[in-house]
């Protein structure tokens, strides 16, 4: 499908066929059985948020696979800000501290870009995770002061300890933060209900294309037979479990991914247009 008009068409036919969809440059590759038409669809109302839950992390995981790597010049820098013995208990403050934080990223930083994800430590207090895009370096003095100021901390042992910052060394290594830190998931309620625990800031500054393809049932089929026979493969733990009858997702990147997607199409090098296949 050419743009996203013909695919929200296709999600209003009568008739919905699988799918599948690519992210060019990333690692996500995600097949599905059918979409029920939007007409058809109840849409749920949505209550507050008191925990991150294992959609959301998906949701987090999906993101950054779809994140075209030949476009990103530098590897991020993964950023921990935390609270000091005294800490805000109403989720708001805590997000209006994020807020004026990412305000002064933006303003020393102009082209950064992050994803952060929202943790409770043990003792009840809040802590950010963040992946940084955009930049090579980042000044460990200036993190503290402007984490410290956005805070009002006023605890000089929090200004010396209150922040770290490490430069990721690949995309896999983005992916074990993202799977160790950014997607964990906790159990139990959060002690207060902060919104939101995870969220992208400067959403356009990410290179992300999505391609998607109309598949026929004989091709999805075939599709999760591979599947099936990969997660008994030793080493697949990148090939998670899924309803093979609704469809399933893979992570892999590069020229893999393509043997992927050309195993289950075979004429998809006159499908895809700017999909880079090996010769």
């Amino acid at each position: 499908m050419d743009n996203e008009a013909d695919y929200t068409a296709f999600r209003k036919s009568a008739v919905p066929q699988p799918t599948a969809v690519v992210a060019l440059g990333g690692s996500l590759l995600r097949v599905r059985r059918a979409y029920k038409p939007m007409a058809a669809r109840h849409v749920a109302t949505r209550g507050p948020i008191v925990r991150f839950t294992r959609g959301s992390r998906n949701r987090l995981i999906d993101f950054l696979a779809s994140i075209n790597h030949t476009q990103v010049r530098d590897m991020p820098l993964f950023v921990t800000l935390t609270y000091p013995r005294e800490w805000p208990a109403e989720g708001g403050i805590v997000k209006r501290h994020l807020d004026t934080w990412l305000k002064r990223l933006q303003r020393e930083y102009p082209y950064a870009s992050a994803v952060w994800k929202l943790e409770y430590q043990q003792r009840g207090a809040p802590h950010f995770h963040l992946l940084v895009f955009g930049l090579a370096r980042m000044s460990i003095k200036w993190l503290a002061r402007s984490w410290y100021e956005a805070v009002g901390s006023g605890d000089e042992r929090h200004l010396a300890a209150g922040t770290q910052v490490e430069k990721v060394k690949s995309w896999q290594g983005v992916m074990f933060y993202a799977g160790k830190y950014l997607a964990k998931v906790t159990a139990g309620d959060a002690p207060a209900r902060p919104g939101r625990f995870w969220g992208v800031f400067n959403r356009r500054a990410f290179p992300i294309d999505i391609v998607r393809f109309r598949l026929t049932f004989a091709q999805f089929y075939g599709a999760v037979r591979l599947w099936r026979r990969a997660r008994r493969l030793p080493l697949c733990h990148n090939v998670p479990a899924g309803r093979a009858g609704q469809g399933f997702k893979l992570y892999r990147a590069g020229p893999e991914q393509v043997l992927w997607l050309r195993a289950i199409m075979p004429d998809v090098s006159r499908q895809t247009g700017p999909l880079p296949l090996p010769a």
